[in-house]
Parts: C-alpha cells; sequence; structure tokens
C-alpha cells in the first residue's frame, strides 16, 4: 500500500456548497420567472405555487448537503502499485477499481476551496469514451480535496 486517505472536510464542504449555490440560482432564476408570470396572469392562487415551489427548493437543498455529508464519512481512496480504489459511501455504497496502467495522465487543479485550505483535486485522465453523437470525451475520476502535505502527485507519478 502506497497511500490511502481521504478528503479534507472543510473544503469538500465548502465545494459542495458552491455546487448546490449555482443549482440554487438557476432555481432562483425560474422561481422569479414564475412569479412574474403568476403576477402578470392576475391569479388569485399564485401563493400556494410559489410556495410549493420554495418548499421543493429547500428540500433538494438540506438533501443535497445531507447526501454530500453522508458520503464524506465512508469516502477513501487507497492507492497501491498496481491500482487505485475510490469507496464511496453514503446511501449507495460503491467501490471504484482503476488500474493504474490505464491512468493516461494526471493533473492538479486548485479550486477556490483547494486554495484556502491548502489542498488539491486530483482528475485521473483513464480514457476516452465515444456518446452516441461519435463525439470523444475525456473519461476522468477525481481524487477531491486531498491535503497538499500528502502530495499524491508525486505517489501517482508512475512513468519514472
Amino acid at each position: 500500500m502506497k497511500w490511502t486517505g481521504k478528503p479534507e472536510f472543510k473544503p469538500y464542504l465548502l465545494s459542495s456548497l458552491i455546487k448546490l449555490g449555482n443549482s440554487i440560482i438557476f432555481i432562483g432564476i425560474a422561481y422569479g420567472i414564475f412569479y412574474a408570470i403568476m403576477k402578470i396572469q392576475k391569479t388569485g392562487i399564485d401563493w400556494i405555487y410559489l410556495h410549493g415551489f420554495a418548499v421543493l427548493i429547500i428540500g433538494q437543498t438540506l438533501y443535497s448537503i445531507y447526501q454530500r455529508v453522508t458520503t464524506f464519512k465512508n469516502l477513501n481512496y487507497e492507492i497501491t502499485d498496481t491500482e487505485i480504489k475510490i469507496i464511496r459511501g453514503g446511501l449507495e455504497p460503491t467501490t471504484k477499481v482503476i488500474d493504474r496502467q490505464k491512468v493516461q495522465f494526471i493533473e492538479t487543479k486548485a479550486y477556490l476551496p483547494d486554495r484556502l485550505y491548502r489542498t488539491k483535486t486530483i482528475k485521473l485522465y483513464s480514457g476516452e469514451v465515444k456518446d452516441e453523437d461519435d463525439k470523444v470525451k475525456k473519461q476522468f475520476d477525481l481524487l477531491e480535496n486531498i491535503s497538499e502535505s500528502d502530495n499524491i502527485a508525486t505517489i501517482l507519478n508512475w512513468r519514472q
């Protein structure tokens, strides 16, 4: 075993809140458009729809946060000489095993939460996939919010 670990909690949660914030902004815009249409039509029952819509937004937000936190509890990364395992928990536990020979290249990124907490997100490009339109998309897996002190990029540098 070369390395085993998990993401740092604070940047992991912050990155999920940023992603959630983007979807809330989109939903808020849709909410505003819906509200404007209801006001133009001058119907008397618009508050029922609007409050129902707000309850759905709040429910989705709370569920997303709950799902991210429960997934974090059981999220582990394991790197050996032959494979990389990504073990995700939560409501539906999964284990993904990536053969290290199939990893074509590695990219490290430092998103905003990573910069704030001195962590890195590592993209493992393991192949290319053609979709139904014959467009080639790069397939990658993420090792999110890894502490810089772990220096995973050096551990993963298998081509030396």
